[in-house]
């Protein structure tokens, strides 16, 4: 996670020009923080969970401006709302209802839970910051919960990005919108290792 990127991209300059006698005269500018749907998307294992990841995902529940984590177990997607010892609560967003069906049979009766061990371990931990004194907190955070207290942290976190990951991003383009060129450079691997099976670190 890199803190300037996210804050580059969240903060809108907006001009506050004036004019007077019909002649315009250049203000400073001012920021507004654009509210921040972060998704950190993880790797916690090749083909299961790592056990030693567990005790950081459980913090992460606890995170302010924490919704959750999307994942959920092999082939089969789950929006995870917390934990209680080592399960983690579940709702599944394969549930339908008729179109016409009563308000009171959207909610769940009771989620489900899953082991933690049995999680899928490809997963995206889920933040929403609405002002950047609640991004500023989280990143907070995250260094002492889930970085400082553990040997083994979940992601890194830093203010720039370091000078071996520039050319990973497109220059000047930090909000990741896809464009024309998207994916081209994924088209073009060689297809020698296509599943998992295959593949050896």
């Amino acid at each position: 996670l890199v803190i300037s990127e996210v804050k580059q991209a969240c903060n809108v300059d907006t001009d506050n020009d004036a004019e007077e006698g019909g002649k315009k005269y250049e203000s400073e500018k001012t920021y507004n923080w654009k509210p921040l749907l972060l998704f950190i998307s993880l790797r916690l294992g090749l083909h299961e969970m790592n056990p030693v990841y567990i005790p950081g995902l459980k913090t992460c529940f606890t995170l302010p401006s924490t919704l959750g984590v999307i994942g959920g177990s092999p082939n089969h997607a789950l929006y995870l709302l917390g934990y209680v010892e080592d399960e983690v609560i579940f709702l599944d967003p394969h549930t339908t209802q008729a179109a016409t069906a009563p308000d009171q049979t959207y909610h769940a009766v009771k989620p489900g839970r899953i082991s933690i061990s049995q999680l899928d371990p490809s997963l995206s931990l889920c933040f929403l910051c609405r002002t950047e004194e609640e991004f500023d907190n989280l990143c907070i955070c995250v260094q002492e919960q889930l970085i400082e207290a553990t040997h083994t942290p979940l992601f890194e976190m830093m203010l720039e990005r370091p000078p071996h990951m520039y050319g990973q991003l497109p220059s000047g383009d930090s909000t990741g919108q896809p464009d024309e060129n998207t994916g081209d450079d994924y088209e073009q691997l060689s297809r020698k290792y296509d599943s998992e099976d295959e593949f050896e670190i």
